[in-house]
């Protein structure tokens, strides 16, 4: 672009940009920032994906246990700071019972390739599966000091790991990293994951 102009007007040279041109620069400009911003490590755009991830498994663990009706117990606990492990123990018709397609969809959904492990004692099977959220932080809640165990019955509702009741208060975990954080929370009366 040349920045030097004759103005027909006055009979002189002038220098600058039009408004055009300054214009299509901050376009530009704006385009770029929004794409670097968006991308920045520790942006609140990892921490929502993850927050989605953890939601979305709890999810998912509950649907199974409602398929499975009183034949399973499935629980979801904080296994590091960073990371959490799923348990699916169900109980079998027979010892030679097909459980491969639940263990596919498991390990499948969303796109997940993490697979779980499946263990088989006659009529019983433990499908247990652990996922690291890589520079999170998980903030658990706690039940009498220790990171509380998240169960589901066969209805889908929220109980108590060790006393198999239903739970009193809604559970919230905490995302976080670099100061960025999301909370997913399990309502104890209707089940509901948000």
């Amino acid at each position: 672009m040349d920045n030097v102009r004759w103005d027909m007007n006055n009979g002189r040279w002038q220098q600058g940009f039009t408004l055009v041109e300054t214009i299509m620069v901050l376009v530009i400009v704006g385009i770029m920032s929004a794409s670097v911003t968006t991308r920045w490590p520790g942006s609140d755009m990892e921490v929502r994906a993850s927050a989605e991830q953890l939601a979305t498994d709890l999810r998912q663990v509950q649907t199974i246990c409602m398929q499975q009706h009183q034949q399973t117990s499935c629980q979801l606990w904080r296994s590091a700071t960073n990371g959490y492990t799923m348990q699916i123990l169900l109980k079998l018709a027979s010892a030679s019972q097909d459980i491969s397609g639940l263990t596919t969809s498991w390990m499948l959904q969303d796109g997940d390739q993490t697979p779980c492990s499946v263990v088989r004692n006659n009529l019983d099977a433990t499908l247990t599966k652990t996922v690291t959220l890589p520079g999170m932080t998980l903030t658990w809640p706690s039940s009498a000091g220790t990171p509380m165990v998240l169960a589901f019955d066969g209805t889908g509702t929220p109980i108590d790991s060790v006393t198999k009741v239903p739970i009193s208060d809604d559970p919230i975990i905490t995302v976080t990293k670099s100061g960025a954080s999301r909370t997913v929370q399990l309502f104890h009366l209707t089940g509901m994951v948000r």
